[in-house]
This record gives structure tokens, sequence and C-alpha cells, in this order.
């Protein structure tokens, strides 16, 4: 902004008389007196002045505008509210999106379940074999359980789970002012002094002028910016989740059976060899049907104990007799009679056929 004014100054009159006078070469002269010259005051020609006066605008301690004590208030804690709560919704954005993506996973898992379900084979579930009288498998008697099963029996699908999901945000706000500004001051003065004469001399008409120039500029900018940026960081885990699995078929045998029956101890003693600690099992055997199984022989195993078969009737050995029935005698060598019992089992074999079962002796 600049201006320029012109102020006047008031002029003093100023006058100028001139008289002639009678010299020593002349003659004296005449007796008419000389009238003065009229004096003239004229008036100081005004500078051209602008419409409006420039306002200047008060400066701090001389300093050019907007470099004084005032300065920008550069506050950022309204976007510090509008951005806080944009975090709180990713943070529930984040913790939907992993809800429904573990839905979307259990989903998957649950059609696939289904189509598997639907899917059927057919498969063996049991064998059932029938032994003979002498406990071998009678091939033509051996059947075979089928049914219709899904394939889910056999292919468990790998069901996911989030195992970990770690978030982290960070949010940085700023701000930046400015603010510069210049101002020029320019003063101008001046003035002169001028005359006429007039009737050669005798009248004469004198002035003087004076004129005050002064100028003004002042210029100022402010600027003021603010920003806000975040970030987010997601670290999850994606793992198996534990299941169970399906049961495993189990197998029935159906063919001859073998029973036990523990008879009493009896302690012999040995002479320089402690006491034989002996006890009769008697063992039957049973066709399928549960008649007597006559004329089988049997194997028996007593780990480190020994055996011995009765063949005092109506017994026959190792092989049944016509009850289906054979007794074998467990003999254990103690020290002497205080010694304490044992548990032994005890393995009796008819062809393919086993039965265990375990002696206290």
């Amino acid at each position: 902004m600049a201006d320029t004014t012109r102020r006047p100054r008031k002029s003093a009159p100023r006058s100028r008389t001139a008289t002639r006078t009678a010299t020593a070469d002349r003659a004296p002269s005449r007796g008419a007196p000389v009238a003065a010259a009229a004096t003239v005051t004229a008036p100081v020609v005004p500078s051209p002045m602008r419409a409006a006066p420039v306002t200047a605008a008060p400066l701090a301690a001389g300093l050019p505008v907007g470099l004084g004590t005032a300065t920008l208030g550069a506050d950022v804690s309204g976007q510090l509210k509008a951005v806080a709560p944009t975090f709180g919704q990713v943070l529930g954005s984040v913790g939907q999106g992993v809800a429904d993506s573990q839905t979307a996973l259990d989903k998957g898992v649950i059609d696939t379940v289904k189509d598997l379900a639907d899917t059927k084979i057919t498969v063996v579930t049991d064998v059932i074999q029938h032994l003979n009288d002498d406990g071998e498998p009678d091939p033509s008697l051996t059947q075979l359980v089928s049914t219709d099963l899904s394939v889910l029996n056999f292919f468990t699908p790998t069901v996911h789970e989030w195992k970990r999901v770690a978030l982290s945000m960070d949010l940085s706000v700023g701000a930046f002012s400015e603010t510069d500004g210049l101002t020029f001051n320019a003063e101008q003065q001046g003035g002169g002094v001028g005359g006429v004469g007039l009737f050669w001399g005798f009248l004469g008409i004198g002035y003087d002028y004076n004129y005050d120039d002064q100028q003004s500029f002042e210029r100022s900018h402010e600027q003021e910016s603010s920003w806000s940026a975040g970030e987010v960081r997601i670290d999850a885990i994606l793992g198996p989740r534990q299941t169970g699995k399906f049961p495993i078929p189990s197998q029935v045998s159906v063919g001859p059976q073998i029973v036990f029956a523990q008879g009493a101890v009896k302690e012999t003693p040995v002479a320089g060899a402690g006491i034989n600690r002996s006890i009769d099992v008697l063992v039957s055997v049973l066709k399928a049907a549960g008649d007597p199984n006559p004329n089988k022989a049997l194997t028996v195993d007593a780990g480190p104990l020994r055996t011995s078969f009765s063949t005092t009737a109506p017994f026959t050995g190792s092989q049944t007799n016509a009850e289906g029935n054979v007794q074998v005698s467990i003999i254990r060598n103690v020290p002497n009679a205080g010694t304490g019992p044992v548990k032994v089992p005890v393995l009796v074999r008819l062809g393919a056929l086993t039965q265990t079962f375990t002696l206290t002796i």
C-alpha cells in the first residue's frame, strides 16, 4: 500500500518598495512625494493530495509488520481429537475382520465335511472267521461284513484357526506456521521564494512556497498448515486346530471257546532243592455252539514256569478228552514255604485261536 500526501505550509506576506532619490549630480527633486508600492500577498501553491490519507499500522519495536511479538497459534489438538477415534474404528474393523475370516474358515470346513459325508464308498468293516473243530480257519465259512461309509471316515479335513493376531498403531500430528512482513516510510520536504517587479521597480510582488511529501508502504503475509499421518501394522499367525480322530473298527472272531478253571495250590518238598509249588489248571475247549470239542491238541506256554499235562483218566495228555478237557499242572520252585506268590501270564493255543489268563502262584 502506497500513499503520497502533500501538506501546504503557510507563508508570511512579503512586500517590496522601491524609492528613487536625487543625487548630487542631479537637480533637486520635485516636491511631490513618491507613492509607496502596494504590498501583495501571494498564497503558497499546495502540492496535489490523495483522496484518503494512509493510516500506518502500529509497529512493535520498529520491526516490520508480522515480525513483532504476536505469532500465529498453530494448534494440533483439534486434529488429535478428530483422528484419535479413527484408530478405534481401525481396531474394531480389524477385530471384526478376524472374526469374519474365522467364521468363513469354519464354514468352509463344515461345507467340506458335508461333501465328504455325502460321498459314500463300500468298505469291509468286519471279518468273521469260522474256525473248525481243530481251531483252524475255514475259508468257506469266512464272512466279510461290508457297509457303505462316507469318505469322511478316511479323510479328515484340516481345521484352521487364528493362533495369534497382534495390532500396533502409530499416529503423527504436526503443524507449521509462518509470518513475514515489510514496512516502508518516506518523507520529502521543499520550499522556495519568488517575486515579480512592475512599473520599473516602483511596484513589486513577492511570494514564497513550501511542500511536504510523505509515502508509506506496508505488506504482510501469514501462512499456517497442519497435517496428520498414521500407520497400522498387523502380525497374525494362522495354524491348524487340534481335532479328534474317528474310531477304528473292531474285529470279531466267532469260533471255539477256551475256558480255564484254577485248582488249589500244592507244595511238595524237594530234597536239597526247596519246594515245588504247583497248581492244577483245567482247560475246557468248546465248539462255537457250546458243545465239547474232543480230540484237539493244545499248546500251553507259562513263561519261566514248568508245565505238565495229566495222563490220568479221564485226561489224555495235551489232547482234549471226550468232554473237551485238558488238565495241566503249572509248577514253580521256591526256596521255602514263606516265599510270596507272583502273577504269571499263561497262554493256551488251539490252531489260530489263542487265549490268555493270569495265574497267581
